[in-house]
């Protein structure tokens, strides 16, 4: 009789239905596991991602955004096994909530593509994305994510039978997968720095600002989150009209004060409101919009 593969966390026709990874291994076998039907380690998030998606398709059109951040395990001769840390996500559904002011247009690869996209701008990593062969994705809507020659992941459509498997009515579903330990090699030093999070409450301000019409907004908003005691800034409205000078615009911006070491009374954040008003005035020309 053949052996039957299960997977900690993942049910085994799950993984039997998704194909392997293209970096993929014999999976690891438990030796004492726990029970008969969860002996073996998983070696891929996309099993679970894609039941979860098809446990929740029954809530809506979407859209559906999931995403997983785990441990897998790739067995290798005569060694312990290799643990890698992966953030996998899926996207399928509308591209926006039903609503008469946007189609009904589906997410699609180049939406999972942008979400890689801004995840390894914001770290400052630059990939480049060359075309791929995978049993788990539609031939054709795959692509490897690369840095010089690290592999960092692989995005795509899911394949039609994959889709089929799971008894997904979405179409497309898209997926990606992203390999931490490898992305945390090609970080660039000047994003190595880690800042814990805050423990303090944070108080904001609205302000509208006038300044003249050829100071970008991104000046104005570098200026406001480098004053002391601004952890954030969000710019929400721009306005020209007959309410304000000629040639001349108002931005309207959230602003978020906090401090690492205490919780700010109000009196600290009007100092430094004014104080940042000053900066303001005399950096961009802004004043508040009367």
């Amino acid at each position: 009789m053949q052996e039957v593969i299960t997977y900690p966390l993942v049910a085994v026709e799950e993984l039997e239905r998704v194909g392997q990874p293209d970096r993929g291994t014999p999976p690891l076998k438990i030796a004492n596991p726990l029970s008969a039907e969860r002996a073996y380690l998983r070696h891929t998030l996309r099993a679970s991602l894609l039941a979860s998606l098809a446990d929740n398709q029954g809530h809506g059109e979407g859209p559906f955004r999931l995403f997983e951040v785990g441990r897998v395990f790739q067995s290798r001769p005569d060694d312990l096994p290799e643990e890698q840390e992966v953030a996998a996500g899926v996207l399928a559904g509308r591209r926006w909530p039903p609503s008469w002011l946007t189609d009904n247009t589906p997410l699609d690869f180049y939406d999972a593509k942008g979400v890689v996209a801004a995840v390894l701008e914001g770290v400052g990593v630059a990939a480049v994305y060359e075309p791929a062969n995978d049993p788990s994705f539609h031939p054709g809507r795959c692509a490897r994510i690369m840095v010089g020659d690290t592999l960092l992941g692989v995005v795509g459509e899911v394949h039609p039978t994959i889709r089929a498997r799971f008894d997904l009515r979405f179409q497309p579903v898209s997926l990606f997968e992203l390999h931490l330990d490898e992305l945390l090699r090609v970080l660039p030093p000047e994003t190595r720095r880690f800042k814990p999070l805050l423990r303090f409450p944070a108080a904001h301000r609205d302000l509208a600002l006038v300044v003249a019409m050829d100071v970008a907004a991104s000046r104005v908003m570098d200026t406001i989150v480098q004053h002391r005691l601004v952890e954030h800034a969000e710019l929400f409205d721009v306005y020209t009209g007959d309410k304000i000078p000629p040639a001349t615009k108002s931005l309207a911006i959230h602003v978020y004060f906090q401090s690492p070491d205490h919780t700010l009374t109000a009196e600290e954040v009007d100092r430094s409101l004014q104080s940042l008003l000053r900066t303001l005035e005399r950096q961009v020309g802004a004043s508040l919009r009367s």
